[in-house]
């Protein structure tokens, strides 16, 4: 469950005490037994599998909780359209975060992490998948790829990898020999293996499916962007 203990009193419990001492010990009912902790340092696991809860993002019941509880939200009569005063940004016409206001902006260089996926209808081949957010691979679902985009199977040494045609060079250190050209609708559609497959929590969430398709397991695919 998303919240085992989702009891509003129990919750109404730990604000209070929240107030009185956040350094607090306190004891609560968890999924595994009694957690005990501070209070502020509890109240910032709510939805940790420890103390009865997932915040596992492409969970399937998570998210149609999450609906179910707005869909209420509205029935009640508690959702509404209004205004509200934001920090904005005149020059790139949007409203700025609390962070931008806080830390202001810097020009900073963050690390790529080029990831292998092999293919799994194609043996011995692999996609090269970039990202300059490495911690998202665990909820990795699916590759994308420009339709229009050309990309290229290269072999590289004992590797044979596809790739788009305009990072070959930033991506491929060394010699390497351009087998084949496509277009990335070609690509649409191939399956692959993931990168955290093995992870108990990702089997687990790629075994119950899509909720369109329930009961075919979800699979990593090529994807049109």
């Amino acid at each position: 469950m998303w919240m085992d203990w989702n009891d509003p009193d129990e919750l109404r419990r730990l604000r209070d005490l929240l107030a009185e001492d956040p350094a607090g010990q306190v004891t609560v009912e968890g999924s595994r037994g009694p957690v005990t902790d501070s209070v502020e340092m509890l109240v910032g696991r709510l939805g940790m599998p420890d103390v009865g809860g997932s915040y596992f993002t492409f969970s399937n019941e998570n998210n149609d909780l999450i609906w179910g509880f707005l869909a209420e939200c509205h029935r009640r009569g508690w959702i509404y359209k209004g205004h509200d005063t934001m920090p904005w940004c005149a020059r790139c016409g949007t409203g700025l975060s609390q962070m931008e206001l806080n830390e202001g902006y810097q020009d900073r260089e963050d690390p790529g992490l080029t990831v292998k996926f092999p293919l799994l209808d194609r043996t011995g081949e692999s996609l090269l998948v970039w990202t300059t957010t490495p911690w998202t691979l665990t909820s990795n679902v699916a590759a994308a790829v420009g339709e229009k985009l050309t990309y290229v199977r290269v072999r590289q040494g004992d590797e044979t990898y596809w790739l788009g045609k305009g990072t070959l060079k930033q991506a491929l250190a060394g010699p390497f020999e351009v087998l084949e050209e496509r277009s990335g609708r070609e690509l649409v559609g191939w399956r692959y293996a993931g990168p955290f497959d093995d992870l108990p929590a990702v089997r687990a969430a790629f075994e119950t499916g899509t909720r369109d398709e329930p009961n075919r397991p979800y699979e990593h695919r090529v994807v049109p962007w």
